[in-house]
């Protein structure tokens, strides 16, 4: 939602693409980690 509301605004918007795409890759990462114990 909020990125729509920076789309007149390149820069925010670009940090806020960067953030998302942070705590996807965290969550990724965490849920391998326990993924991986389990077995």
């Amino acid at each position: 939602m909020a990125l729509f509301h920076w789309a007149d605004e390149p820069f925010f918007a670009f940090l806020y693409f960067i953030f998302y795409y942070i705590n996807i890759l965290l969550l990724i990462n965490l849920y391998l980690k326990k993924y991986k114990n389990i077995k």
